[in-house]
């Protein structure tokens, strides 16, 4: 289904050279009312990934450095908090810093599973290495609706590619390459490992197992092999892991501000470049600003922050395929406004069209059991209530730009018509 997206997503970034993603796209789609409407809506949603993640690597870096390190123990809050000053120095930096930090994380945490997964098929689990599970009965069992939107929250960034257009060396290749790339491995990657951890514990216990303890059950697998070290090692890359989130949401977030300011939308000065790192600085440091005021606001708030981590998260997710569902419209919207650039049907006509009728099948679905999803059912009304209200928003302030400042209603989206 995403491939599918992949497809006109790519053949938009061809037509659309700038940064904006989901706000560019939906804008040239279906409007600049509409584009930034959901311009807002993605601003909410990367909010409160980065919010979330913060929440969540404050609850693993707590216990990880005093168990393996000897460091005095700290609250969540401190750690969190931590985090959000060396994100905040990084995302100062040009984006090829950031880069190369995530590069190197992702090189160590992928070698290590790839390893794993290598060594249980060549020794083989308890019973064996059969496919025998792998049964249509077994995919209906459970819950596969819920399984199917967290399968759709895993490839979460994909769109980064078209995010850093501006930043990127030949985009009109190098965007559609690195996104079908991008979706092509994590399937792989992640249907391997899956079938892996399921032979590593045995077909006919791995349900019961992961219902007991779904949280360490990944990395329990990984002891089963390697031992204590090998579950310490995974442990320290699942915080390295978290680290990189953190700041991919916050390099995202911080282009997503850039876009709307160099616009016109936002207040200028939050499109200011940096002289020698040529990193978009200005909104970089708002949103640090804004992520640690935050974070002290949960603390006085005394939050939970297990279950804050996974309403948030949750609520994030369903923000994010609120955005998926859109821009697959706007893709099938604009190229049938512009049959000049539909030479290839397939590209242009077929493939969105698919996508867009599989996301909205899962959008409605991801709605009827959004309480399961955030966890929460005061925030599952607040979130709806809050993506509704920030597209009118956006609506009414386009509209008003119309009126008052024709110029900037113009650059919404920096389209050229």
């Amino acid at each position: 289904m995403l491939l599918l997206f992949a497809v006109g997503f790519a053949q938009m970034s061809k037509h659309l050279p700038n940064a904006g993603a989901y706000y560019a796209y939906i804008t040239a789609g279906l409007g600049r009312p509409f584009g930034l409407g959901f311009a807002l809506v993605a601003i909410l949603c990367y909010s409160l990934a980065l919010i979330s993640t913060y929440v969540y690597a404050g609850i693993l870096y707590a216990p990880l450095f005093p168990n393996h390190f000897g460091i005095t123990a700290l609250p969540w809050w401190q750690w969190s908090l931590i985090l959000a000053c060396i994100i905040a120095a990084l995302g100062y930096f040009r984006v090829d810093l950031s880069a190369k930090i995530l590069s190197t994380v992702l090189v160590l945490e992928a070698g290590i599973v790839v390893v794993w997964n290598c060594f249980v098929v060549a020794k083989g689990g308890p019973e064996g290495n059969s496919f025998e599970w792998l049964t249509f009965d077994s995919f209906l069992t459970g819950s596969p609706g819920t399984a199917l939107l967290f399968a759709v929250i895993c490839f979460a960034g994909f769109e980064a590619t078209a995010v850093f257009r501006e930043e990127t060396r030949n985009p009109e290749k190098t965007i559609p390459r690195a996104t079908y790339a991008s979706i092509t491995l994590l399937t792989l990657f992640y249907a391997a490992t899956a079938i892996c951890i399921i032979w590593a514990f045995g077909p006919s216990v791995i349900v019961a197992q992961a219902s007991s303890d779904p949280i360490a059950t990944g990395i329990a697998a990984f002891e089963i092999n390697f031992g204590k070290l090998g579950r310490d090692l995974v442990e320290t890359l699942v915080c390295s892991s978290i680290f990189a989130c953190l700041l991919s949401c916050h390099n995202i977030l911080a282009r997503y501000l850039y876009s709307l300011s160099i616009d016109g939308v936002f207040p200028h000065r939050l499109s200011s470049i940096h002289p020698r790192h040529a990193s978009p600085y200005a909104s970089s440091i708002v949103i640090s600003m804004i992520s640690i005021t935050v974070i002290c606001v949960l603390l006085v708030a005394n939050l939970d922050a297990t279950k804050g981590y996974s309403s948030l998260l949750g609520a994030a997710s369903y923000a994010l395929l609120i955005l998926l569902c859109v821009t697959s419209i706007s893709v099938v919207m604009y190229f049938r406004r512009h049959r000049h650039l539909s030479k290839n049907k397939w590209k242009t006509v077929v493939a969105p069209t698919i996508s867009a009728c599989c996301l909205v099948l899962t959008t409605w679905t991801a709605t009827s059991n959004l309480s399961s999803l955030t966890g929460n059912e005061a925030l599952t009304g607040y979130l709806i209530g809050s993506i509704i209200g920030l597209v009118i928003i956006g609506i009414l302030w386009a509209i008003r730009l119309r009126s008052v400042d024709f110029d900037v209603y113009r650059r919404i989206g920096r389209q050229k018509d």
